[in-house]
């Protein structure tokens, strides 16, 4: 896939958005670039910003681009960095009082682009600032924390901060990184008046070990929820949806990290419910041993509120899983590639696909699953989201 960089055209709503290919000068094509990615933390409970980040970087290593990574250390579990190593340079700080020493480090010069992932963080905001005093440009990418639902949800200190920094923060931003169409009309919503560069997130695909046509009968088919377990995920519609259903041959696994209160209340909902012999909540894995649960379930189900890419979609497409997912996310290639099941995000809604999705045949789900492995290898990895990010960097430095 050809990288092309797109020049920016005025919208009604005063942001600008490319639709124009523009070729990058000679000269420009030719520079090595320093880019510096910020991020909360790499945390494997945080979602798909520690992994999309950590992967862009590892991406953008194996082109003309030296990759620096500035994140919090927690007391978190961190991913499995290895591959990492000797290709990107992570720097961790203890403290935010360890930023101007590991900005430093990072050998910010003229060919440095500073990529900052998200928002509402300490980290984020001293380096958006520490650019703009050093007249260094730098990408906001929001990650779904500008959609609708994110910014109700703890509003009150959401607008303090934006008050007190963030609004500046994102101003003085060169651009606005999207990673979907649906992500592109909120900050239009924020009348930023920037440009904004619509790139996806792409996943890393393990080899698919095909499963033996082998005769299945006896065995439970499984319906599986895999990521963050938070209110924006939708899973009290997924419990309600399941326990009416309750279809004879199905389970349904839930997991993932979560606060341990409210996956308390989602176990005693589900309980209530009549839906504890077939539903059953897990500890969040690994990104190694995911592979294997995602390969283990018949079916993918994430019926979030909101989601500004949806990684976990991405990679349950890419593992050839069929996937019921609401119109709160941008995914309607599921609907148009015909891999499971784009609706709206009801409870009614959902339980229709259920009900459809745990009727139809093995192979069926099969074939549907099949369609969206082909879509994901054609239009999601990461070399040509890496193109495309080196050829925006450059464009922003000539």
């Amino acid at each position: 896939m050809r990288a092309t960089r797109f020049n920016t055209v005025k919208q009604s709503s005063g942001a600008k958005i490319g639709t124009v290919p523009f070729a990058a000068e000679p000269t420009t094509s030719r520079m090595r670039i320093n880019s510096i990615h910020v991020v909360r933390d790499l945390d494997e409970a945080s979602g798909g910003p520690s992994r999309s980040v950590s992967q862009t970087a590892l991406a953008l290593s194996e082109l003309d681009c030296d990759c620096h990574i500035i994140t919090n250390q927690r007391n978190q579990k961190v991913l499995d960095l290895g591959r990492l190593n000797g290709r990107v340079n992570i720097h961790w700080l203890e403290n935010l009082k360890q930023f101007d020493s590991h900005w430093q480090a990072c050998q910010v010069q003229g060919s440095t682009i500073v990529h900052v992932h998200g928002l509402w963080s300490g980290v984020n905001h001293l380096a958006c600032k520490a650019a703009h005093r050093g007249s260094v440009p730098y990408i906001v990418a929001p990650r779904g924390m500008l959609e609708t639902w994110a910014l109700k949800h703890r509003w009150l200190k959401k607008k303090l901060a934006y008050l007190l920094y963030q609004r500046r923060d994102l101003s003085s931003a060169a651009c606005i990184h999207a990673t979907s169409p649906g992500e592109v009309a909120s900050i239009e919503r924020m009348n930023l008046g920037l440009p904004i560069e619509l790139i996806t997130n792409a996943v890393e695909l393990p080899a698919l070990v095909e499963q033996a046509a082998t005769d299945r009968a006896g065995t439970k088919r499984r319906a599986l929820f895999l990521s963050r377990i938070h209110p924006v995920k939708g899973l009290e519609n997924l419990i309600r949806a399941w326990c009416k259903l309750q279809k004879p041959g199905w389970e349904c696994w839930i997991v993932g990290p979560g606060e341990v209160g409210y996956v308390s209340e989602l176990k005693q909902l589900c309980q209530s419910l009549g839906g504890g012999s077939s539903m059953s909540f897990h500890d969040g894995v690994s990104d190694k041993d995911k592979w294997e649960v995602l390969r283990a379930a018949d079916l993918f189900v994430l019926p979030s509120h909101s989601e500004n890419f949806g990684m976990a979609i991405a990679e349950a497409l890419g593992s050839g899983i069929p996937v019921i997912t609401t119109r709160n996310t941008p995914w309607q290639e599921i609907e148009t590639n015909s891999c499971g099941w784009w609706i709206e995000g009801s409870q009614e809604a959902l339980e229709s696909a259920l009900s459809q999705a745990m009727s139809i045949s093995d192979s069926h789900r099969h074939q549907m699953g099949s369609r969206g492995r082909a879509l994901i290898l054609e239009k999601y990895c990461w070399p040509a989201a890496a193109n495309k990010f080196l050829e925006l960097y450059r464009s922003l430095l000539k």
